[in-house]
């Protein structure tokens, strides 16, 4: 019992000397308070500082009370993102929520399910956690001046109801709608509580740690067991201060996805919350863009491999695109390992005689073009392990067998970018497409070869175009490396023309979910009114071939489908069908004509 006793009498007074308990004197603390006021008050006024001269907005909250009679799902179109809710039938309002991203929003489109019927809306609100705006009866028929695919809409009973014909409609709402969306994500109360509450935990942290117990424990100097404490409690409280008030800059990457959206909580499902914040979590924890950054980095610099299978990186540093998980990628194309078998010959045949037939029927001329890979034009820098099997290629193929047993006009540019890469670059080094002269070279081929047709054709002449070379951030292939800002730029051939071009576009709009239109129209082009259904190469295409027509209807549909209605209605003298030369590798089978 002595010996216990002493013992407890030794730990006491050395507690009490090591000074884990011993009491300041009241001056001293008088001292320490002041200057934990001073540094808390000092952190206010910076969080203050920086919500006001930040550009920090806040997410919203998009809900719409309606009732539908069968389940569908929802789609909102925001900044060419997608936002999906689904709703069951029911004989009475709902709610649908849509969680608004933080970015401004510019564009937004709303979709009310892939079924025909009608929709009943009693209201939609946009809403903070401090402040909505609601929108009830005729001034929601007010809302939306552009309406695609609705066969009627009505207010009845101070509801409005909405017919829509089918998939492929969109409600697009006035640009007063945006001013106001816009005007409540800047709404900064949210944050300056927020800059109130991480002052008052930055004050607590000040007055009631005592660092002499982590002296003490850790046996450390001072300044190393401060700096220690000050390392952990900057990795731990980091992420939830850089969740409300951003200050990490975010690396941008180009994943080719929709991210996870937050799901919305519920008490009464709170286990199936969990599950869907986990991917939610793991698409927006602090520091992801920049860990995948530095990944990316070290594997293209250090190891020179690429990070995504979507992109092949070959010799002085060009990139390839390449796709193998989806479908046959340009790698195997560019092998020839799999060509045309007999049968599929006949199916590309088949298919487009019939929609040359069609539109001869109708005085209407039909070109077929094939915008070359970017390995068929610069195979000299392809990995030395990657080797052709055939020296022939479907592109070879498909035009030797129309040749022989078809008059449809396929138009080969293969040669023309050969010969005219020897003078400027016609793909760029980081960038899946051609280039500003590519195009133009493409565009000088397909004018030259329907003058057969309209005998004013004639190219627009190199003399009018000032080249020069624009160090810019890399194209698409680096982006999809998240490498394109800084680390994979690269010098790119610009054409400025001059005079200016004069052709005039309207803006893009939705045919359906992936198909998109766009009209051009030239006053001082001699030649007439075309249509091109076509892939993403005709970006840097679309500006010369504008110029020449009068009126172009553009129509950006991957599965280049045929559209006799448009045609119909357009009446143009030329049809123009293009897709990239990897496209011949895909297993479906051409699309035909329909029900013609």
């Amino acid at each position: 019992m002595t010996v216990e006793t002493t013992a407890n009498e030794k730990l006491l007074r050395g507690v009490q000397g090591g000074g884990f308990l011993e009491k300041s004197p009241p001056g001293r603390r008088r001292q320490k308070l002041l200057l934990e006021f001073f540094l808390a008050f000092v952190f206010f006024i910076g969080a203050l500082v920086y919500v006001h001269n930040g550009d920090l907005r806040v997410g919203l909250q998009m809900v719409l009370r309606v009732k539908v009679v069968h389940g569908d799902t929802f789609q909102l179109f925001i900044n060419k993102g997608l936002l999906e809710v689904k709703i069951d039938a029911s004989d009475r309002f709902r709610e649908v929520c849509f969680l608004l991203p933080r970015n401004k929003i510019k564009d937004l489109k709303l979709n009310f399910g892939q079924k025909p019927g009608t929709v009943a809306i009693k209201s939609i609100i946009v809403k903070n956690l401090f402040s909505n705006y609601q929108l009830k009866g005729k001034r929601l028929q007010k809302l939306f001046h552009d309406k695609q695919g609705v066969n009627r809409d009505y207010i009845k009973e101070n509801c409005y109801y909405i017919e829509t014909a089918g998939p492929d409609h969109w409600l697009a709402p006035v640009d007063a709608f945006y001013q106001v969306v816009d005007q409540l994500q800047k709404s900064k109360v949210f944050y300056y509580l927020i800059s109130v509450v991480l002052s008052l935990l930055f004050f607590y942290l000040l007055h009631f740690l005592d660092f002499r117990v982590f002296l003490k424990l850790l046996k450390l100097k001072p300044m190393v067991s401060g700096g220690l404490v000050f390392i952990f409690l900057a990795v731990i409280y980091f992420p939830l201060i850089n969740r409300t008030l951003p200050l990490s800059r975010q690396s941008q990457l180009q994943e080719k996805r929709q991210l996870a959206a937050k799901p919305e909580f519920r008490w009464d499902r709170m286990f199936q919350y969990l599950k869907e914040f986990t991917p939610y979590y793991n698409d927006y924890f602090t520091f992801r863009s920049g860990l995948i950054f530095l990944n990316n980095l070290l594997k293209v610099k250090l190891f020179k491999v690429s990070p995504t299978p979507k992109v092949l990186i070959g010799k002085n540093g060009w990139l390839f695109f390449d796709n193998p998980v989806t479908q046959p990628g340009t790698v195997e194309y560019y092998r020839s390992l799999t060509p045309f078998s007999a049968q599929e010959l006949e199916q590309w045949k088949n298919f487009l005689e019939q929609r040359n037939q069609w539109l001869a029927a109708r005085g209407i001329h039909y070109l077929f073009i094939i915008a070359p890979n970017k390995n068929t034009i610069y195979p000299e820098f392809m990995p030395d392990h990657i080797r052709r099997v055939n020296k022939k290629s479907r592109l070879d193929q498909l035009k030797e067998y129309l040749g022989n047993h078809s008059t449809v006009p396929l138009l080969d540019i293969r040669q023309a970018l050969i010969q005219a890469k020897t003078q400027y670059p016609v793909y760029s080094k980081t960038d899946s497409h051609w280039n500003e002269y590519g195009a133009y070279i493409a565009h000088r081929e397909i004018i030259d070869y329907i003058s057969r047709y309209f005998k004013e054709a004639e190219p627009l002449p190199l003399s009018r175009f000032n080249i020069k070379t624009v160090n810019r951030m890399g194209g698409d292939l680096a982006a999809m490396l998240s490498l394109h800002e800084e680390i994979l730029r690269e010098n790119i051939i610009r054409m400025e023309p001059s005079p200016p071009f004069s052709f005039k576009e309207s803006r893009e709009e939705n045919i359906s979910r992936y198909v998109r239109q766009l009209y051009t129209q030239c006053p001082t082009a001699s030649l007439p009114n075309i249509l091109m259904v076509h892939d993403s190469c005709y970006h840097r295409l679309r500006p010369f071939l504008s110029e020449k027509f009068s009126r172009i209807l553009y129509i950006w549909d991957w599965d280049l489908n045929f559209y006799p209605e448009i045609i119909e209605r357009e009446k143009p003298k030329l049809v123009i069908d293009e897709i990239a030369e990897r496209f011949l590798m895909s297993n479906r089978e051409p699309h035909g004509m329909g029900d013609l």
